[in-house]
């Protein structure tokens, strides 16, 4: 009688070890998974942030000609 339980912990426990082991895999999987998309996502946002200052910097250039200031280009002739 003894036997047949210590049979059945052995098998019980080392059943609890090998979904213990499962668990622990899943866990780095969806860890590893999750720190890919991250990854993604912060390549987008710096692509996404380069070209808003591409962006802006074209807006600025356009700013600085189109305000009512003198800069010298209106006189030099062919440039307007």
């Amino acid at each position: 009688l003894l036997e047949y339980y210590l049979l059945r912990y052995e098998t019980i426990s080392s059943e609890a070890k090998r979904l213990l082991e499962e668990a622990s895999d899943l866990e780095d999987t969806v860890s590893l998974t999750l720190s890919a998309r991250r990854l993604e996502l912060s390549k987008l946002e710096l692509f996404l942030s380069i070209c808003s200052l591409a962006v802006g910097t074209g807006a600025m250039i356009a700013g600085v000609f189109g305000m009512n200031l003198l800069n010298g280009f209106e006189v030099t002739p062919g440039v307007f």
